[in-house]
């Protein structure tokens, strides 16, 4: 529906997915790291998507230099290099109070579970 490479503007894209208006943050982070949202922003953005009914999404994207011979060169950006890049797909985001769980009658095994917040 909507696109913005702004930095700053939020959500940076603005699409539907399964039927639901969907506000999409892309984050990068150079290695080790992954793009993240946290804190007074990871509020304003589920308090935007609130009012507007979206489901918040992280593009969570990380970029290594290829070209470097290390870890520290590996993650430090320089200009012209080889990069590769590290995207696991969409990641809804919200508060654990809204997530609910689904019951097959069977206990499932427990699983470490990835938490942005």
């Amino acid at each position: 529906m909507g696109c913005n490479t702004e930095r700053n503007v939020n959500p940076q894209i603005i699409a539907r997915v399964d039927d639901h208006l969907a506000f999409i943050h892309v984050r990068t982070g150079v290695y080790p790291h992954k793009g993240s949202i946290a804190g007074v922003l990871f509020k304003e953005l589920i308090a935007k998507a609130d009012k507007h009914g979206a489901i918040c999404y992280l593009a969570s994207v990380g970029i290594v230099n290829e070209e470097g011979q290390d870890e520290q060169g590996w993650g430090t950006p320089a200009k012209d290099a080889r990069y590769c890049v590290s995207y696991d797909g969409l990641l809804v985001f919200t508060y654990r109070d809204r997530v609910k769980g689904v019951d097959y009658g069977v206990e499932a095994p427990r699983r470490e579970l990835k938490v942005i917040h």
